[in-house]
């Protein structure tokens, strides 16, 4: 993972976007752990990947089965383990590997034994307005921060 040791153990913030909103966003995205693009990753400008690494933001792209990640520092995969380590095997050395949509202990403590980088616990929101059931149970959270030392991605709800 990329993390630095000086900043490791702090919370920071993971950006996931479609790819046409991350050229209007560029300017306000310092101190991002990473971004993980979920729609249009192909149509992401080299531009705009190029500067997102000048700012050290790793940029991942979201897949539902192991692809390539040609042009992007690693994969977010919405799959399961098998789906992980498959990933995993066809990565890069030194690539980024996400693993999520865990909504319960068992499927998170199923894609952690993957060993992804990161275990996303919450889901991610789709283009669907309506779709608002997206956020980590917030004693899922608590009780994967007690027991592991793998990071967790817990995706907030509305933060108005």
């Amino acid at each position: 993972m990329n993390a630095s040791p000086d900043n490791a153990a702090e919370p920071r913030i993971v950006l996931f976007a479609p790819a046409d909103r991350l050229a209007a966003l560029q300017g306000g995205l310092e101190g991002l752990a990473a971004i993980v693009v979920t729609d249009g990753a192909e149509a992401l400008e080299d531009g705009v990947r190029a500067n997102l690494r000048a700012a050290g933001i790793p940029v991942l792209k979201k897949v539902s089965v192991a692809e390539r990640a040609q042009g992007f520092d690693g994969l977010h995969v919405a799959g399961n383990a098998g789906e992980l380590k498959a990933a995993r095997k066809a990565l890069p050395a030194g690539a980024m590997l996400g693993a999520g949509d865990a909504r319960t202990r068992h499927a998170a403590m199923q894609l952690g034994e993957a060993m992804p980088d990161y275990v996303l616990l919450g889901r991610i929101a789709t283009a669907d307005p309506t779709d608002g059931d997206i956020a980590a149970d917030a004693d899922l959270v608590s009780w994967w921060a007690e027991l592991f030392e793998l990071p967790a991605v817990a995706v907030a709800g509305e933060l108005a």
